[in-house]
């Protein structure tokens, strides 16, 4: 009987064939996963922090004095004594000038204040009050135009004005990250320059752990300024949130108003090269960073006159610069959204699924609709909550990161060392990176946020 010869794979288990030595072909090329973009980063305005001035970094703001906060003196004649303008709103925009009361009030400040505010109660309510006047504005004094009152022959003092500067400061934390290795197994392995890529892969970690902490401050400092898409007067916090209130047009409609009413600038600079000097400014709108989950809900979104409002980027690349990650922008809005694949989703943190409480924030949604809905599981409770999703809009110049330089950068490799303590024969090594951070938040007003529920693809258009 022949005797046939079969592969040993390295194993000495017949007389026929010899050992085989290379039992694999391993290819030299290396397929590597692609590196998280960094959008947050690419918004900084960074300084780094000179050693010996503590752990805190403070940033003076000043407001010129025709900032909305700033007002004029009253328009007080220190001559005559005449108070020129003093105004309170009711609900049905009526005003009521408390200069106009003095007559019949003995001239009495006081007394003309309380009447007309009785007025203006018994008128719809009292809308605004300003004590003072401003030339332009509103936010907390009046929406109201006060006027540069004449200089008299015999002098005075008149409209006069002041300024102020306020101080933002924030604390620095520091933070490390490292990856060990043993003697043996880099004299072991086949692949050679092992030290060299644990540096490269550490540094990438460096960057998107900064990336991370950046995305953490400015989510929370959006919080503070947070925005419920929802047509129900009861839902006014992310937790009331169910799966009827979505992404509509008229919320998005009312956040451009509310960012412009911030006078928040639609130019925003982001950073293209590898330092902050390397920049291109975006126009055209506020960038708006999405969850690539929304896609969906905003190609769906029906705008006035009840068409598809959503308007892919293909339809005016030619005629702006792109920004990495944008999707596309809605008719007739002021954003252009750009997805990041790892932007915080407020799992489980909405209203639970087909609840009906007796406050009035129950779940109205339909059974169809709590389907569709994205939700969590919440294995404690024995329920699901609704998932809260959101758009994040960064003005510009509304932050600073700041950390010391000399360690904020990149990974360095720690060589083996004998220890007689923890050891003696220097077998292991190391790579680390350890940095610095805080976020300086000077125009909290410019950063913002919008929440909704989110509908998987297939559901039906979502009106305006």
């Amino acid at each position: 009987m022949a005797t046939t010869a079969k592969f040993n794979n390295g194993n000495l288990t017949s007389n026929t064939i010899e050992r085989q030595f290379k039992p694999e072909n391993v290819l030299k090329a290396v397929i590597e996963y692609p590196k998280a973009k960094r959008p947050f980063s690419k918004l900084v305005s960074a300084f780094a922090m000179p050693r010996n001035h503590g752990d805190t970094v403070t940033q003076e703001i000043r407001h010129g004095m025709m900032a909305e906060d700033n007002v004029m003196s009253g328009g007080i004649d220190a001559s005559h004594a005449t108070l020129a303008i003093g105004i309170i709103y009711s609900n049905n925009n009526n005003v009521f000038r408390v200069e106009e009361y003095l007559a019949a009030n003995n001239h009495d400040w006081n007394a003309a204040l309380e009447n007309a505010k009785t007025d203006a109660e018994n008128d719809g309510g009292i809308k605004e009050y300003s004590p003072d006047g401003i030339i332009y504005g509103k936010s907390g004094f009046a929406a109201y135009q006060g006027e540069i009152l004449p200089l008299p022959e015999e002098g005075g003092v008149l409209n006069g004005f002041i300024a102020k500067s306020s101080l933002v400061s924030a604390k620095l934390s520091w933070h490390m990250i490292h990856t060990k290795y043993t003697e043996r197994s880099e004299k072991l392995d086949s692949r050679v320059g092992m030290i060299a890529r644990h540096i490269s892969d550490l540094g990438d970690v460096l960057a998107e752990a900064k990336e991370g902490q950046l995305q953490a401050s400015l989510q929370k400092q959006a919080n503070t300024r947070r925005m419920i898409s929802t047509t129900n007067a009861a839902v006014v916090t992310a937790s009331d949130i169910d799966g009827m209130d979505v992404l509509t047009y008229e919320t998005l409609e009312q956040l451009g108003i509310q960012l412009q009413d911030n006078r928040v600038p639609m130019d925003t600079e982001l950073v293209i090269g590898v330092d902050l000097q390397d920049t291109v400014t975006i126009g055209d709108g506020y960038i708006m960073f999405i969850n690539r989950a929304v896609v969906p809900t905003l190609t769906r979104i029906v705008g006035p006159g009840g068409v598809l409002a959503w308007k892919d980027k293909k339809h005016y690349a030619a005629g702006t610069t792109l920004i990495e990650g944008e999707v596309g922008s809605l008719d007739g809005l002021p954003f252009r959204f750009v997805v990041v694949d790892n932007l915080q989703v407020e799992k489980g943190a909405g209203e639970v699924v087909g609840a009906n409480n007796d406050n009035g924030d129950g779940d109205a949604a339909s059974v169809e609709t709590q389907t569709a809905s994205f939700k969590t599981y919440d294995k404690v409770n024995d329920q699901y909550n609704y998932d809260v999703y959101s758009g994040l809009v960064v003005g510009a110049d509304s932050f600073s990161i700041t950390g010391f330089g000399y360690n904020s950068t990149k990974a360095v490799h720690v060589p083996p060392k004998r220890d007689v303590y923890n050891d003696l024969t220097a077998s292991v090594g190391a790579v680390v990176a350890d940095w610095s951070y805080a976020f300086l938040c000077t125009r909290p007003e410019r950063i913002m946020k919008v929440s909704f529920n989110c509908i998987k693809s297939g559901a039906a258009p979502i009106a305006a």
